[in-house]
């Protein structure tokens, strides 16, 4: 700041005070000179006096006003900071550097105000005339009047968020008031406490009521604001909020604006638990979207949903000896005070099985607390039978379909006078597939089952001539099975079904199965396959069985041939300890395409049982062979290093043994259920001697083996599996090479030349299909 002048005589005073030579004209020494010049002074005495009094003014704490705003839980301070008054010379005041400043500690917060040499009339935003506060929070209020004297300064108003409410805030002011042409300034130091008490008048809960709301059982609290608060209000501010009864807010609820004094709020069941009352609690919250620091919150009293424990169960019984029907039911809780006490109401629906007329009555049982079992007993017609609806439900919102819907329990019972028997004609034994049981089926008619009633099921054993009674519950007999599995193989049986009902109902006929059933032990080939010129010795046959076979039949014809052409080349023993069995045909030629087919037997009761199951496949041995000796001369001496070379004579060798692909070119098999079911396992092979790339065999959507990018690949539905390494790795390109593609339940594998080369899990899953097979 710029140095202040020193003080200076003032004018008015003559040269001797002054310390001047002043010359005066000899006029103004008489007495009216004298006077004019007594005037004057006295006049220019006036007016520097009131300049210099109307221009420094001493610092008031009046200059500053303070207040709470409520709505947005601030403070405001509204301080003079800069006053000109007198417009030239001296005289101005204010917080102006380097002298001049204010320090304001409050909420935490050290702000400094400190404006611009020699007067303050604007706001720079940013700069440092204001600092320990944001610029958000300052406001430049500019000129204001001032109400004890009519005069005008500069004002600024300062924001201050608070963190808490409803308590008194200490604000205190300590700086410098500079005054310039004054030696010294004014030394501020000023506390003020300001209370930041609201004011928010309380939320009454008016009443409640079960009720519905959208197609929703609930509780409805109705509420209202109990006047209006006069200071500092916030009364329609914020909103309204359900709580528990310590407080809580309850989530899902809603929320209404605090601009309206009434309103409601809708629990719904699934938000409470009608087993017990409940306390709430109107809560009205504001949170001021200027300062989200402080949220103000109002509790209003409590109000109590009564508990209405609903029906939790019903069961109905029928006593065939007492014609009793007995409706239980039980509510899911029983409190004994705070609680709806009004009916339970059973509806009783009643449908005649032969006529379909319809009865309906009620009946009112009064709900009592502490008690949460209850039940209805009543007689059934004698002669009747009937079908019964039963619902039960509670009367203080028993007119609401909502309510009924969600909460009212029903169930059904059927009683009768009519016994029970088997029908006629309806009885039926059949063998089951594994031969192993007999299934005996009825139909019954009549709904009583008479105290000391028996159904006995009586086995026959024709070819023993020996009989057997089976003594039936009640539940088997009405049930309408029996599965018998007491039963021999090789051996006839018969079945008849008897109800023996006590004396009053008299004698029920016998009704008897037409069937007679023998079961046998035969087992069911599995599977089956031919070796395909694995061996140049031999044809590798391999099958394999589930359950007894004495023995199997194996039957050869060349491929293409009529099936009345199938001869049997041999016999081999079956044991039902045995799962896998192997044959090898070596008295199949060489080059030969055989189809083989083979069928189980077993002897039953003298009687020649075959499988059902008779399974083919190709297969064929391979034309090669090994030759041996040596070449000598003629006295026996072994010829060294002597080559021996055999070359097939024109039109022999194997027709049909291989096919060359030309990479256009494919077989397609003309079977659409070949692979068909080989869902979970299959194995594709192939001898290979690869020039080009593409498919070797494949079953489109199902399997494929191919040679690509100069590896094999295995691909099982979406999963493909590759060889790591190229097929020339594995063999020259001028040998035949053997491939297997395995695909099991858990693995996918390729074999080379009988090693494994590639393995993972599998992870695809496929369906069969009708699509033929393609090779090449």
């Amino acid at each position: 700041m710029k140095k202040r002048r020193q003080q200076q005589p003032p004018p008015y005073l003559d040269g001797r005070v002054a310390g001047n030579s002043v010359s005066m004209r000899r006029s103004m020494r008489t007495s009216a000179g004298r006077f004019m010049q007594f005037f004057l002074c006295v006049m220019m005495l006036m007016m520097f006096s009131v300049q210099k009094a109307s221009a420094v003014d001493d610092w008031n704490n009046d200059w500053i006003r303070q207040r709470f705003n409520p709505v947005n839980a601030t403070l405001e301070l509204d301080i003079r900071v800069y006053q000109d008054w007198g417009g030239i010379g001296n005289g101005h005041c204010g917080f102006c550097r380097d002298d001049g400043f204010l320090t304001v500690n409050v909420a935490g917060k050290e702000i400094k105000l400190r404006g611009p040499e020699e007067q303050w009339t604007s706001l720079s935003v940013g700069s440092d005339q204001v600092t320990g506060i944001d610029y958000k929070y300052v406001q430049w209020l500019g000129k204001l009047t001032d109400p004890n004297n009519g005069k005008k300064a500069y004002y600024l108003r300062l924001i201050i968020p608070l963190k808490q409410v409803n308590s008194s805030e200490s604000v205190t002011y300590t700086g410098k008031w500079w005054r310039k042409g004054k030696t010294e300034d004014n030394n501020i130091t000023h506390t003020v406490n300001i209370k930041t008490n609201y004011g928010c008048t309380k939320t009454v809960i008016t009443g409640g009521r079960y009720d519905v709301v959208n197609n929703t059982p609930g509780y409805n609290i109705y509420f209202k604001k109990d006047g209006k608060a006069s200071d500092y209000s916030i009364d329609s501010y914020g909103s309204f909020v359900l709580c528990n009864s310590v407080g809580e807010e309850i989530s899902g609820i809603g929320s209404v604006s605090a601009g309206n004094t009434s309103g409601s709020f809708f629990v719904p069941t699934d938000k409470m638990s009608l087993d017990n009352f409940s306390d709430y609690k109107v809560k009205q919250k504001y949170t001021p979207s200027y300062n989200k620091q402080v949220t103000y919150s109002t509790l209003g009293d409590s109000h109590t949903r009564p508990a209405y424990p609903q029906v939790k169960e019903i069961s109905a019984d029928y006593n065939q000896a007492t014609r009793k029907a007995k409706v239980n039911w039980n509510l899911s809780a029983a409190p004994t005070q705070n609680c709806i006490e009004d009916n339970t109401v059973l509806t009783i629906k009643s449908t005649d099985k032969a006529t379909n007329a319809v009865e309906t009555t009620t009946q009112n049982i009064k709900y009592m607390a502490g008690k949460t079992a209850y039940s209805y007993e009543f007689d059934v017609p004698l002669g009747k039978s009937l079908n019964y609806e039963f619902s039960i439900k509670r009367s203080h919102t028993g007119n609401s379909d909502v309510w009924n819907n969600a909460f009212s329990k029903t169930t059904t019972l059927s009683a009768s006078a009519k016994h029970s028997n088997v029908i006629a004609g309806s009885v039926h034994a059949k063998l089951s597939e594994e031969n192993k049981t007999a299934t005996i089926t009825w139909q019954t008619e009549g709904d009583i089952w008479s105290s000391g009633t028996k159904a006995v099921l009586t086995r026959i054993n024709v070819t023993t001539n020996t009989t057997d009674n089976i003594e039936l519950s009640k539940e088997e007999f009405l049930g309408g099975k029996y599965v018998d599995d007491m039963i021999m193989v090789c051996n006839e049986y018969r079945y008849r079904l008897t109800v023996k009902p006590t004396e009053a109902y008299g004698t029920l006929p016998t009704v008897a199965a037409p069937e007679s059933i023998m079961p046998t032990s035969i087992g069911n080939l599995v599977a089956f396959t031919a070796g395909k010129g694995y061996y140049s010795d031999r044809v590798e046959l391999a099958w394999s069985s589930k359950g007894n076979f004495e023995r199997f039949v194996i039957n050869r014809k060349e491929h293409g041939a009529p099936d009345t052409d199938y001869k049997q080349i041999a016999v081999t023993e079956g044991n039902e300890a045995q799962n896998d069995y192997y044959y090898n045909d070596v008295n199949a030629v060489p080059g030969v395409v055989y189809d083989y087919r083979i069928k189980g037997q077993v002897m039953c009761s003298g009687n020649l049982l075959e499988s059902e199951e008779k399974l083919t496949d190709v297969g064929f041995r391979t034309p090669t062979g090994d030759i041996y000796g040596r070449v000598t001369f003629e006295n026996g001496q072994a010829v060294a290093g002597a080559k021996v070379t055999a070359e097939p004579t024109e039109g022999s060798g194997v027709p049909g043994k291989s096919y060359v692909f030309s990479g256009t070119s494919k077989l397609t098999v003309d079977n659409e259920s070949l692979l068909k079911d080989a869902t979970k396992a299959a194995t594709l092979q192939a001898w290979v001697r690869a020039d080009k790339e593409g498919t070797i065999i494949e079953k489109p959507g199902m399997y494929k083996l191919a040679y690509n990018n100069q590896n094999i690949e295995f691909t099982v539905g979406s999963q493909t599996l590759k060889t790591s390494k190229k097929l020339k790795d594995y063999a020259s390109s001028a040998q035949f090479v053997h491939l297997s593609a395995v695909a099991s339940a858990t693995h996918l594998i390729i074999y080379i030349n009988g090693k494994a080369v590639a393995e993972t899990k599998r992870t695809a899953q496929i369906t069969g299909n009708d699509n033929k097979v393609v090779i090449g």
